[in-house]
């Protein structure tokens, strides 16, 4: 019974979007996004979306998932928050470095797309 069940889900695919569970550590939701928009539905709610998750989408639309950010981008991300380690409080803080590593991780990917266009057209 069990491979039936297994067989059907992988048929269907994601609960939520129907898309496929490849590569998912979920048996039933291809992201953690469908898994909170699937419960969220069940309780009435819509969850906002992590900037984590905003992150991976913009990734994944220029086809840069796995898009390294160079060290030094690394480093002045870190200058930076050293800076404002002492004039902020650390919640401000915690919110500030998860933006800025966001926006670190979209800008690598914008540029890796861009180069890659670049070459494309030679």
């Amino acid at each position: 019974m069990p491979d039936i069940i297994a067989a059907i889900d992988e048929a269907l695919g994601c609960h939520e979007c129907g898309g496929p569970l490849d590569g998912s550590v979920d048996q039933d939701f291809c992201s953690e996004r469908c898994h909170r928009a699937w419960h969220g539905r069940r309780v009435g709610i819509t969850p906002e979306p992590s900037l984590g998750e905003i992150v991976h989408d913009i990734r994944t639309q220029l086809g840069a998932e796995d898009v390294e950010v160079p060290a030094e981008r690394r480093e002045e991300i870190g200058r930076a928050l050293d800076a404002a380690r002492r004039h902020l409080p650390e919640d401000v803080l915690s919110t500030l470095r998860s933006i800025m590593e966001a926006a670190l991780r979209v800008d690598t990917a914008i540029d890796d797309y861009e180069q890659r266009q670049q070459h494309s057209r030679r």
